[in-house]
């Protein structure tokens, strides 16, 4: 997936002879964390990315000796309806929606594993990504989250683009059925479209531009409108 090209001197800096590459064959840049903590809150952060006073419990984040992988994430051009398992020929939903990420990066010539940003009534979507990862868009640059534990305070640029590298407009919705820190969402009526295996029920959706903080915010990944299981979304593809 990639050469690891970071070195950190004396001073807990790195230098760095490249930054990832969109395209196969790419190299992996690592960054020194900040030191984020990553831990579970009883509060939700508010849509400007702040915290309300919170408990926390025992969740520490696992880096590289301090270090972060840089990895891409890519939204999907194409859009599905609920049944990501047997779109994907999955042995469940959340491995059918693993293949299309896949799929949708091997079309596009992306190397790398990929997984994709949805939860299930088994598996939380933040536990399937690397601990030790950052995500920048397929330009390389572009940061999209500096580490795993500031997943939950929301993006610092929309993951608008897909893995044709096309632009997509900040309406788009996505299939997730997670919450803001990373968890399975059972508000309401939710259930993932069955586990993602059937078009009845409902499941959340996130959506590209938040109306309400005026870009990226927590509606990336849940707009607290939950959509009927039959209608099409895209996918959020992180690389594993």
């Amino acid at each position: 997936m990639g050469t690891i090209l970071g070195a950190c001197n004396g001073s807990g800096s790195t230098t760095s002879e490249g930054s990832s590459s969109g395209g196969p064959g790419g190299t992996t840049e690592v960054v020194p964390t900040s030191g984020v903590t990553e831990a579970a809150t009883t509060a939700e952060p508010t849509s400007a990315g702040s915290s309300t006073v919170g408990s926390t419990t025992s969740e520490p984040a696992t880096t590289t000796g301090g270090m972060a992988v840089t990895r891409r994430v890519f939204i999907t051009a194409a859009t599905f309806h609920g049944d990501l398992k047997t779109q994907g020929a999955g042995s469940d939903g959340v491995d059918g929606a693993d293949r299309l990420c896949a799929a949708a990066a091997a079309g596009a010539g992306l190397d790398g594993s990929w997984v994709a940003w949805v939860s299930s009534s088994s598996v939380d979507a933040l536990s399937r990504l690397a601990a030790d990862g950052r995500w920048v868009l397929l330009d390389g640059s572009t940061e999209v989250f500096p580490a795993r534990g500031a997943i939950q305070f929301g993006p610092e640029h929309a993951i608008d683009m897909a893995e044709t590298g096309a632009t997509l407009p900040g309406g788009e919705t996505i299939w997730t059925n997670t919450d803001s820190f990373g968890k399975n969402s059972t508000d309401g009526q939710n259930n993932a479209c069955d586990d993602w295996s059937g078009q009845t029920g409902l499941a959340a959706v996130g959506v590209l531009f938040d109306p309400d903080f005026g870009g990226a915010g927590l509606s990336w990944t849940d707009t607290k409108q939950p959509q009927a299981c039959g209608g099409v979304h895209h996918l959020y593809c992180f690389e594993g």
